[in-house]
């Protein structure tokens, strides 16, 4: 009787293909393990991964060296189109790629002649992408011999370049650094004619306001009020009404306010001045003031000048 072989030889093969199939997917679940059971690191970051980090690396800092001497052979021709090109393209490209790099260049006493320029448009860089740092780095200078105030200014650049589009922040930078009072009312000055215009007065306000009373708090409202009063001149004859006290600062606050007030609105203007107590000397003066700019308005194109204490 003839044996029929070939049941024997399918069963054979699927008995073969499942035992190959088994090993391989045995393979498959077990990853190389480190000694703590976890996945091992080189199963997680292949090697062709940390040779191209090497690569861009070695990328980043030829091109921050190519830069670094295309920027001292332009400064070196004083070309005018050739340094505008370096602080217009090039210092900032170099801040992108390596900031606190590109800062020990520019502060660097090699360069002498543009060192304080280098400084500015790098750290003015920096803050534009990371006011944190930018910040610390400022704040953290020694002031050469020949110029004891350069941190605080390099602290006012950073704070100029936040301004743009954080007041709030640009408000921290002033206060968490503590910068000379000359410096301060610079800033102030400054940051409200910027911020007049997009009604973003609030912090600076809010700042001043922690401020101890005294002259200097009394002055540097007075400089916001002033540039308040270019947009909303009601508001900022209440500020100087709610934040200067009596004296010679309230007296040129008012004054000024009082000008730019009457010569866009004068029934405005003259409502708030009736509100002076009318035996205050300050009342006499308003009422003299509000005539002259009434009267200056009606003959002259361009505002009158304002008072400069």
């Amino acid at each position: 009787m003839k044996t029929n072989t070939k049941p024997r030889l399918v069963v054979g093969c699927i008995i073969l293909f499942g035992g190959a199939l088994f090993v391989a997917m045995l393979g498959v679940s077990r990853e190389p393990q480190a000694g703590n059971g976890k996945v091992a690191e080189h199963s997680l970051a292949p090697k062709h991964q940390t040779e191209s980090s090497r690569r861009t690396a070695a990328q980043k800092a030829a091109e921050f060296a190519r830069l670094q001497e295309e920027i001292l052979a332009l400064l070196a021709t004083k070309d005018p189109a050739s340094i505008n090109r370096v602080y217009q393209k090039l210092v900032p490209a170099l801040a992108k790629l390596d900031p606190e790099a590109a800062a020990a260049f520019a502060s660097s006493q090699e360069n002498p002649e543009w060192r304080a320029d280098l400084m500015m448009v790098v750290v003015q860089s920096w803050a534009s992408f990371d006011p944190d740092k930018a910040q610390d780095w400022a704040a953290n200078l020694p002031n050469p011999a020949d110029n004891p105030r350069e941190r605080d200014t390099m602290v006012s650049y950073v704070s100029f370049e936040v301004a743009k589009t954080n007041p709030e922040r640009a408000v921290r930078v002033l206060r968490e650094t503590n910068i000379n009072a000359d410096r301060r009312e610079i800033m102030v000055e400054s940051l409200s004619q910027q911020w007049s215009r997009a009604d973003d007065l609030q912090p600076l306000a809010e700042w001043l306001a922690t401020f101890p009373e005294g002259e200097e708090r009394d002055s540097l409202f007075a400089r916001v009020a002033n540039a308040q009063a270019q947009t909303d001149p009601a508001r900022a004859a209440a500020l100087v009404s709610r934040e200067i006290p009596a004296g010679q600062i309230h007296e040129e606050a008012v004054l000024n306010v009082l000008r730019k007030w009457a010569w866009t609105d004068a029934e405005a203007a003259s409502k708030w001045v009736e509100l002076f107590p009318k035996d205050d000397p300050i009342y006499m003066l308003a009422i003299k003031t509000l005539g002259e700019t009434v009267a200056r308005r009606n003959g002259l194109t361009k505002p009158p000048a304002q008072v400069t204490r």
